[in-house]
C-alpha cells in the first residue's frame, strides 16, 4: 500500500510539473540562470563542448554567457546542461525535469522513514515539500537548483547511513557519498560544498567509535571533493577561460569577510522570512501572490520554520537516540545559512532561491514540531488539520501566484508567443525599444536577457535581436531572412509582429 501510494504521488507530481510548465509559460527560459544552462544544453545535445563564435558577438551576448578565444557558452558548471542535453536529446526536458522532481519526493520520504522509524512523519515532511511553493515553481523550470536540491537529499541520506554506521569504517557508503558529492560539485559547487561540509566532518569526527582518525577514513572524501574541484578547474580553464575565477574575482564575492557585519544579520532575517514563506506560505497577503509581498503583509510561516529548528534543537538535546541525525542535519542548515551569509554581498530578497538546497530539513523539523503537538494534545484534530496545513498553498496562494506569472511571461515571451502563432520561422526578428517603456520591476532587464538568450547556439531559426544595436550590422549578417519588428502600436494600443 505504501509503495502504491509513493508512485502515486511521484505520477501526480511528474504530471503537475509538466502541467504548470505549459501553464505558467515556464517552458520558456525565465532567468538569466536558465538562459545560460539550456543554451549550454543545446551545445552539449549537438556533442560539442562550446559553439563557434557569433559574428559581432555583442550582438548576442547575455547573462551568463560568455565568448572567450572564439568560443560560445554558457558559464555555468557543465553537469546540469549535461544532464538537460540528455533530455533534449530524447525530446523532452521537461520530462526530464519532472522525474528529477519527482525523484527527489521519493528520496526524502526513504530518507525520513529510514532515520527516524516513523511513516507519518516521512509523509508529512514529503507532503510538505510536496506542496511548497518554492519546490513547485524550481521543478517547473530548467535552473540548476533541481538538480542541487536531488543531491542534497541524496548526500544527506548517504551521510545519515555513513553516521550509523561510523563505528566499521567508512565502507560502501562513503564511497557513493564521494561521487553524489562530486556530481553536486558539478551542478552548484558553492550550495553542495556546504551541504557536504558538515556531513565530511560529523562522520569523520565518529568513524572508529570516535577514537582515531585513520588515513583511509580521510582520504576518500578528501579524494573526492579534490577530483570535483579539479574537473571545475579543468572545464573553468579549458572551456570557459578562467570565466569563473574572473568573475569571483571583479565581483568581490571571494571576499566573504567583508560581509560578515551588522547588515548580515538584518540580511539573514529577511532572507529566513522568504525563505519561510515560499516553503509553508502562511500568513495574509494580499496581493494574492508570493512575487508581490507588501510590506503591511503578515507572514506567519516564520515562526513555523524558526519553531521547528527550535524544537529540533531541543530534542537533540534531549533525546540521545535522535542526536547523530538531528546534529548532522541541523549543521547542514547552519552551514548553508552561514555560506550564504559569506558569499552573499546583495541586499535583493530572494527566498524561493536562498537555502533552497536546505528546505527538506526545514520541512522535516516543522513536520516533527507538528505531529508531536498533535499526538501530544489532539491526535482526533490530526485528520482535519493536516489536510488543512497542506492545503492552504494549493487552495489560497498557488493560484495566484501562477496568475501572476504567466501574465508577467505572457509580456516579456510576447515576441516569441506571436511568431509562434503567425508560424514565423527563419526570420530575423528586431524588438523595438519601446517594449521597454512599461514600468513593471525588474521586466526591463529580464527581457533583455530573454530575447537574446532566446538564440540558438547555431544562430538557426528565428534570429532575435534589440533594436538600437546596430540593425544594418544585423540585417547584413542574415541577407535572405525575412525581416520583421515587434513594436508599439499606438492605434491599437498594443505589440504587434510585422514584416518590413
Amino acid at each position: 500500500m505504501e509503495r502504491a501510494a509513493l508512485l502515486a504521488l511521484a505520477g501526480l507530481n511528474f504530471v503537475v510539473v509538466l502541467w504548470f510548465f505549459r501553464t505558467a509559460l515556464t517552458v520558456i527560459p525565465n532567468t538569466g540562470d536558465e538562459f545560460a544552462i539550456l543554451f549550454q544544453a543545446r551545445i552539449f545535445s549537438s556533442l560539442r563542448l562550446s559553439a563557434p563564435a557569433p559574428p559581432h558577438p555583442e550582438l548576442f551576448m547575455t547573462h551568463y554567457l560568455a565568448v572567450q578565444d572564439g568560443r560560445w557558452f554558457g558559464t555555468y558548471p557543465a553537469l546540469y546542461p549535461l544532464l538537460l542535453a540528455v533530455g533534449l536529446r530524447l525530446g523532452s526536458v521537461p520530462a526530464l525535469v519532472a522525474l528529477l522532481s519527482s525523484a527527489t519526493l521519493l528520496l526524502l520520504f526513504r530518507l525520513v522513514r529510514d532515520v527516524y522509524r516513523d511513516p507519518a512523519l516521512a509523509w508529512l515532511t514529503t507532503l510538505l515539500l510536496a506542496v511548497a511553493p518554492s519546490f513547485r515553481f524550481f521543478s517547473a523550470s530548467y535552473s540548476s537548483h533541481v538538480g542541487a536540491l536531488f543531491l542534497a537529499v541524496v548526500c544527506a541520506d548517504l551521510g545519515l547511513r555513513s553516521l550509523r554506521r561510523a563505528e566499521a569504517g567508512w565502507g560502501r557508503t562513503w564511497l557513493w557519498l564521494g561521487l553524489a558529492g562530486i556530481l553536486g560539485l558539478g551542478i552548484r559547487p558553492f550550495e553542495l560544498f556546504w551541504v557536504l561540509l558538515p556531513l565530511v566532518v560529523l562522520v569523520a569526527a565518529r568513524s572508529r567509535g570516535g577514537r582515531h582518525w585513520a588515513a583511509r577514513d580521510i582520504l576518500p572524501p578528501l579524494a573526492a571533493a579534490a577530483a570535483a574541484v579539479v574537473a571545475l578547474l579543468v572545464f573553468d580553464g579549458v572551456i570557459a577561460g578562467n570565466f569563473y575565477l574572473k568573475m569571483a574575482n571583479s565581483g568581490g564575492r571571494l571576499a566573504v569577510w567583508r560581509n560578515l557585519k551588522w547588515e548580515s544579520a538584518v540580511r539573514l532575517w529577511a532572507m529566513l522570512a522568504d525563505t519561510a514563506k515560499w516553503l509553508f506560505a502562511y500568513g495574509v497577503f494580499r496581493s494574492g501572490n508570493l512575487k508581490d509581498v507588501g510590506a503591511g503583509d503578515w507572514n506567519l510561516s516564520l515562526p513555523l520554520l524558526l519553531a521547528g529548528l527550535g524544537f529540533g534543537v531541543f530534542e537533540a538535546w534531549r533525546n540521545p537516540r535522535l542526536r547523530h541525525p538531528h546534529c548532522a542535519l541541523l549543521a547542514i542548515v547552519g552551514s548553508v545559512v552561514i555560506g550564504h551569509l559569506f558569499y552573499d554581498k546583495q541586499h535583493g530578497r530572494f527566498g524561493e532561491r536562498r537555502f533552497y538546497e536546505a528546505s527538506f530539513i526545514f520541512c522535516l523539523f516543522a513536520a516533527r514540531l507538528i505531529l508531536a503537538l498533535l499526538r501530544r494534545y489532539s491526535r482526533k484534530w490530526a485528520c482535519a488539520l493536516i489536510p488543512a496545513l497542506l492545503g492552504a498553498n494549493l487552495a489560497f496562494y498557488l493560484p495566484g501566484t501562477i496568475a501572476w506569472i504567466r501574465e508577467d511571461n505572457e509580456y516579456r515571451m510576447d515576441p516569441f508567443l506571436q511568431a509562434e502563432r503567425l508560424g514565423i520561422h527563419d526570420a530575423l526578428i528586431f524588438v523595438r525599444d519601446a517594449l521597454w517603456s512599461r514600468p513593471v520591476l525588474g521586466r526591463l532587464v529580464l527581457m533583455k536577457m530573454t530575447f537574446y538568450a532566446r538564440n540558438d547556439p547555431d544562430l538557426k531559426g528565428n534570429v532575435y535581436v534589440v533594436a538600437g544595436r546596430d540593425e544594418d550590422e544585423a540585417a547584413r549578417l542574415f541577407p535572405r531572412r525575412p525581416r520583421y519588428e515587434y513594436f508599439l502600436d499606438l492605434k491599437s494600443r498594443g505589440y504587434v509582429l510585422r514584416r518590413f
